[in-house]
């Protein structure tokens, strides 16, 4: 908003070209398009670009902006706006905001135009927003949203991706909250996915790393079997690294499982050890086979 005042002020602005901007970063998509007309050809140019960037901004800023409109309505003018501008004028616009257009199409109902617009910015979107919008959509499902299949979204954002984007959220993974969210879902597809393209030593480093053993204490304690094991068997790949992860266990609930547990606990802590054991024990009898 200060940006409309200020250039108001710093130069000659027509009441309709400032109709037309304060318009737009209200999420007025109506008065935007109608004050739209009334510019001239030098003052299209001028605002169009420009504000097409402020909008997606301000609707990544909406929590701290006051306006009659949801902020939703951002990615309806955003979007207007983008289809009144070529091609070259909408990569200035992708260059600048990246990730403020992408989070924009998040918004009901443009979400049929994320991977087509993701695909054209993959040179100017940074790993660390990719793994923003990453996040975002998994929260989306978290929170129950079902205006769009979030999940296959995923699939289809983490597919497309360069490698080197898949390298910084797998790293980033040891450290934050996308793999919990994702197994919180249940969602084991896109789990295999972000495993299937990470190194022997990037699991290894999921499963051991304090985040990892947080997944798995959570998935004992909700008896969440099935994926416990499937998180276990993609990541522990060998007898000894079981071994190894069965006695960083047996030490980290000395410390933190007060010993009055509950039978019921201690019940899930026996069956997490026996599997363990039985991963133990196909290790022993796979050895036993090749000997033969």
């Amino acid at each position: 908003m200060n940006n409309i005042i200020e250039r108001k002020w710093e130069r000659r602005c027509s009441p309709y070209q400032y109709a037309f901007e304060y318009a737009a970063v209200v999420g007025n998509k109506a008065a935007t398009q109608y004050f739209l007309q009334k510019l001239t050809s030098r003052e299209r140019e001028e605002s169009l670009v420009r504000y097409a960037g402020y909008v997606a901004n301000r609707r990544c800023n909406s929590a701290g902006n006051k306006t009659d409109f949801p902020k939703e309505h951002y990615a309806d003018v955003l979007c207007f706006l983008l289809s009144q501008i070529n091609e070259e004028q909408q990569i200035e616009v992708f260059k600048s905001y990246p990730y403020e257009v992408l989070k924009c199409l998040l918004d009901w109902p443009w979400q049929s135009l994320f991977m087509e617009t993701a695909n054209r910015m993959w040179d100017f979107l940074s790993e660390e927003n990719y793994d923003f919008l990453l996040r975002i959509i998994v929260d989306k499902v978290m929170d129950g949203y079902k205006d769009y299949n979030y999940q296959n979204l995923f699939e289809e954002f983490w597919q497309q991706s360069p490698n080197a984007h898949k390298r910084y959220v797998i790293d980033e993974c040891a450290n934050g909250f996308l793999l919990s969210k994702l197994f919180v879902i249940k969602d084991e597809k896109s789990i295999k996915l972000i495993l299937k393209d990470a190194t022997l030593v990037e699991k290894e480093k999921l499963i051991f790393c304090d985040r990892g053993k947080y997944i798995c204490q959570d998935l004992i304690n909700g008896a969440e079997w099935d994926l416990l094991e499937f998180f276990i068997r993609e990541c522990v790949p060998s007898k000894n690294e079981v071994i190894k992860f069965k006695r960083e266990f047996e030490q980290r609930i000395t410390r933190w499982c007060p010993k009055g547990e509950s039978r019921r606990t201690q019940v899930k802590w026996d069956k997490f050890f026996q599997l363990l054991d039985d991963f133990i024990n196909g290790y022993d009898n796979k050895e036993k086979y090749v000997r033969r």
